[in-house]
């Protein structure tokens, strides 16, 4: 979502601060970062403002990438994210690791779906915009996690302990803590042996 008014009454010559805030129905307050405005004819220069949202809809081969952009002194030029696969302590790529996906539109949100993601891989991402003269402005680096399908004891891993727990589900004998949405490997919205061959075949 993106918050839009107008600041009427303003002096010439000076310069502003403001930022968007956001109360909840608790009482609770959220602020976003000070923005800088001058009403006079001085040549000031302002970086864009990038935001990057946390991923939603996310499934075993895809996310949902959100972010919020406000412009600047240059015009944008080309706008959209970044991401990356992340391993071990590696959260940052670099080079031919990152991907670019450039979203089109007038609004200052923007999204975009990633497609043909690796099941129960983490991805980081990052929003950015590019001026008309080149210069790149990113909002801040967040990761997600696809799906595991299959992954029905919740360890991060597919093996034969997941295979049995199906098993066992299907006899009555459900195990504690299983997940039925991760048993149903083929996503056909039944939990049978046509799963625990799904699985198998993936775990082999």
């Amino acid at each position: 979502d993106s918050i839009v008014g107008t600041l009427n009454n303003l002096n010439p010559e000076v310069e502003y601060k403001y930022r968007p805030f956001y109360k909840s129905d608790s009482g609770e307050m959220f602020y976003g970062e000070w923005i800088g405005l001058f009403t006079g004819d001085a040549d000031v220069f302002y970086e864009p403002e990038v935001y990057t949202k946390d991923a939603e809809d996310i499934t075993k081969v895809s996310a949902l990438l959100a972010g919020i952009w406000l412009e600047g002194t240059d015009d944008i030029e080309e706008k959209g994210f970044e991401y990356w696969t992340v391993s071990g302590s590696k959260t940052r790529a670099g080079g031919s690791d990152v991907k670019k996906v450039a979203v089109s539109g007038s609004s200052n949100a923007m999204t975009t779906t990633l497609e043909g993601l690796k099941s129960g891989a983490t991805y980081g991402f990052r929003s950015y915009v590019k001026t008309t003269k080149g210069k790149m402005t990113y909002g801040e680096e967040n990761t997600f996690k696809t799906i595991l399908i299959g992954d029905v004891d919740n360890d991060g891993k597919l093996t034969n302990a997941d295979a049995d727990a199906i098993a066992k589900h299907i006899i009555g004998k459900t195990p504690k803590g299983f997940n039925k949405k991760m048993a149903d490997v083929n996503e056909d919205d039944h939990v049978n042996i046509v799963d625990i061959v799904y699985l198998l075949n993936m775990i082999q």
